[in-house]
């Protein structure tokens, strides 16, 4: 068997042994079930994130218009912790964390996967421990694997009179090359999606070219885009002072590591961009940008905000960059510092490159929703959110990037249009768009279940 082969059975056998192994366990649950009568207990709304809870505001967003218009339903919550949300009806439950796939060494790889499969053996024990009266599942993805192809093969066992909604923000196996670019181990992962996708009674997604695509396979979804939360928009009808301007300025400087000049008046453009340092984003280019305007002397403050695995690089191109003109501060702001600078800064950058071209960056929805204008990286379809010249600038190179930094803030009306455009990006709030969105679907599957018992 060739090597890459090998690796790649062995990263997805915990996904079958684990099923086998935890037979018993599903026997145990199904009769558990059968002795106890469905309309004895109490109807449930069961969300699930691989992700940590207080990392993934649309899965807090979700749990909260359910808590609004499910009042006689209990809500639970199954991610990694800490619990984001405080709510005596939301119960909460920890989700088992298992390691990354190794990528190289094939008894490394061993190792991992049977790490992978005892974590695997837990998640499904912590399920098989959830309420019983489950009516509907609420799956975000990515990561697909491994909750997606079990709550659609055990469902039938565990909660049988639930339906499975998966919310899509992307497609989990293009993140999947980032980290593994084994062709034997993506098409596994692939045909995995895909297949259980297909599989789920209903899809939601965030941008319409990514239902475009699940149409393509063979499964409609429905369009929920994000929106941003109140955070970011109250400060445009309630905008801070000058005095808390200065000081949140000074807040955010005693948090972040400066380079570049160090002294700048201040009342100069601000250019702010959030990032997680992951090889989805090359830092590098806005780097290439910041360096070409200090050369012609821009006076510039840039402020990058996020923690990640690349920073440590990023940093040390900065120390050798000689930077005269501008200012960079690199740091991780508390959320309520991070949505103040986006309603005082002069421009927002987007270096998000979907993994699938099919995704949209929620930094830029934050961004807008703040009234921010933003320069994004041009891919297949972020038009859905930034239109060029109306909320921001779209750019292909760093060149371009420095030519729209440089543009904007050498032309006040341009600069004031794209304000106002970014303003207006959003005309509903989230909870309006998900009751006249999703909450329809749910209470039809609602009625449909209490009619079929």
């Amino acid at each position: 068997m060739p090597f890459p082969l090998l690796t790649s059975v062995l990263a997805v056998s915990p996904l079958i042994l684990v099923f086998v192994t935890l037979a018993a366990l599903l026997l145990i649950r199904y009769y558990h079930l059968h002795r106890v009568k469905a309309n004895h207990v109490a109807p449930a709304i069961l969300v699930v994130s691989q992700s940590p809870a207080n990392h993934s505001p649309r899965v807090a967003a979700h749990v909260k218009a359910l808590l609004h218009y499910f009042p006689e339903y209990a809500i639970v919550l199954l991610a990694e912790p800490p619990n984001p949300i405080s709510d005596e009806r939301l119960a909460f439950y920890s989700l088992p964390q298992y390691p990354p796939l190794a990528k190289r060494n094939v008894f490394t790889l061993f190792k991992k996967a049977l790490s992978l499969f005892f974590g695997q053996a837990s998640c499904l024990s912590t399920i098989s421990c959830l309420p019983l009266g489950v009516r509907h599942i609420i799956l975000a993805t990515p990561p697909a694997l491994p909750l997606l192809p079990l709550l659609i093969i055990l469902r039938p066992f565990i909660f049988p009179r639930s339906r499975i909604t998966v919310d899509v923000h992307n497609l989990a196996y293009t993140l999947s090359a980032q980290h593994n670019p084994n062709p034997y181990f993506l098409s596994v992962v692939r045909q995995l999606e895909l297949r259980f996708l297909r599989c789920a009674h209903t899809l939601w997604t965030v941008s319409r070219a990514l239902s475009d695509f699940l149409l393509h396979i063979g499964k409609g979804a429905i369009v929920l885009r994000d929106l941003p939360s109140e955070s970011f928009t109250k400060l445009r009808s309630d905008p801070l002072s000058a005095d808390e301007r200065q000081k949140l300025i000074a807040r955010v400087q005693d948090l972040a590591t400066e380079f570049g000049v160090t002294t700048l008046k201040s009342n100069v453009p601000v250019l702010v961009s959030s990032t997680s340092w992951t090889p989805d984003e090359d830092l590098s280019m806005l780097l290439t940008a910041i360096r070409q305007l200090d050369q012609e002397g821009l006076r510039l403050r840039v402020v990058i905000t996020g923690k990640g695995p690349l920073r440590a690089a990023f940093e040390r191109e900065l120390e050798h960059a000689n930077l005269q003109n501008v200012q960079v501060w690199l740091g991780w702001l508390p959320f309520s510092e991070y949505a103040a600078l986006l309603s005082i800064a002069t421009l927002g950058v987007s270096l998000h490159a979907s993994s699938s071209a099919l995704d949209l960056p929620m930094k830029a929805v934050d961004m807008l929703g703040a009234g921010l204008p933003v320069l994004g990286l041009r891919y297949a379809c972020i038009d859905e959110l930034v239109k060029d010249k109306t909320n921001g600038l779209l750019f292909d190179t760093s060149e371009e990037l420095s030519d729209c930094i440089r543009r904007v803030l050498k032309d006040e009306q341009q600069l004031q249009r794209l304000r106002k455009g970014a303003a207006e990006s959003f005309e509903e709030e989230w909870l309006s768009c998900w009751e006249k969105t999703v909450l329809p679907i749910l209470r039809r599957q609602n009625n449909r279940q209490d009619d079929t018992g």
